[in-house]
């Protein structure tokens, strides 16, 4: 009887699907499982919108298990890092800062933004303190001559860019500003 309420479930479930759906939620275990039966979908890009698996890994752990069955954190010339800063995955984001070889101060995505940009735009303070107290320069400039002060939401016009109607951006923006603040030279006036 189980077994049929399982498999009533997992109808039109496909592998790559029950793949993807453990990747973005972190079930290390399930995808160290189906890694191992098929190791191939370590390099499927997810439907929704192409990209590789290790760049929407939902925890530490799941990148670990990817890393551990041959995945690069690079797709070209862009590593992951860059969208586990977008989302706000402080535990991700620290364990490629902390690697011995990683700066801090690479550019990447569109218009050459930094890390520390990338968090500040999305109002993540525990990915800009981290950020910041490994070194990020505050000061740098995009393509567009823009700092990480400038990638701040100071009035929360970017919250409708968020389905749960983040009342809370505004706030953390604020608390951002502070951290770079503190991290600002006193020669440099903002």
């Amino acid at each position: 009887m189980l077994f049929k309420i399982v498999s009533a479930l997992f109808s039109g479930c496909t592998t790559t699907s029950r793949f993807e759906q453990a990747v973005r939620e972190g079930d290390h275990y399930k995808v160290q499982s189906l890694l191992q039966k098929k190791p191939k979908l370590a390099s499927t890009r997810f439907d929704d919108d192409g990209s590789l698996p290790i760049f929407k890994a939902g925890n530490l752990l799941t990148l670990k298990a990817l890393v551990d069955h041959g995945v690069t954190p690079y797709e070209g010339q862009l590593h992951c890092v860059f969208y586990h800063c977008m989302d706000g995955r402080a535990d991700i984001v620290n364990h490629f800062i902390s690697r011995k070889n990683f700066d801090v101060n690479t550019p990447g995505l569109a218009l050459n933004s930094t890390l520390l940009m990338v968090a500040c735009r999305n109002s993540h303070i525990e990915v800009v303190n981290l950020l910041l107290e490994s070194g990020a320069d505050i000061c740098l400039k995009d393509d567009e001559g823009k700092t990480a002060f400038d990638y701040l939401d100071h009035e929360g016009i970017n919250a409708h860019r968020y389905s749960d109607g983040d009342i809370f951006r505004l706030e953390r923006a604020k608390i951002c500003k502070k951290l770079l603040l503190l991290h600002q030279n006193p020669d440099e006036g903002r």
